[in-house]
């Protein structure tokens, strides 16, 4: 399971820029989450391991609200989760039709990594100037 927190501080401050369009701007940061949240499920997706595909079509993603934070999730597995993670973890295991160990997190080549992360960064604070400035 990979976690999406953004930064509190930012957000708080263009929110207080944004009052005026109070649940409006609420929404709007909750869309940007999901949709940062959405492109690294669906980098996952690809990168998944795949031999009858029951584990690409268990890819989630959840925006909530956490302890006042917007907090996404990425998950796979669903009922099959201890499968999902298998699979994720075990660099020993071959995926003759595709996929790779560690589709998720973990790697350079991973859905998640420091250049995904950062460009989610920039991507979330931008798109929250461009709503609420």
């Amino acid at each position: 399971m990979v976690r999406i927190e953004v930064k509190r501080a930012e957000v708080d401050r263009l929110l207080a820029k944004g009052a005026r369009l109070g649940a409006v701007a609420a929404y709007r940061v909750r869309n940007v989450v999901d949709d940062v949240a959405l492109h690294v499920q669906k980098r996952a997706v690809k990168r998944a391991p795949i031999e009858q595909g029951h584990l690409r079509r268990s890819g989630t993603s959840e925006t909530r609200l956490q302890g006042g934070s917007l907090v996404a999730t990425v998950q796979f597995g669903g009922l099959a989760e201890a499968y999902a993670e298998v699979q994720h973890e075990r660099e020993d295991f071959e995926h003759p039709k595709g996929g790779q160990a560690h589709y998720l997190y973990g790697a350079a080549t991973s859905a998640w990594n420091a250049a995904e992360q950062r460009m989610a960064e920039t991507v979330v604070l931008e798109r929250l100037r461009d709503e609420l400035e």
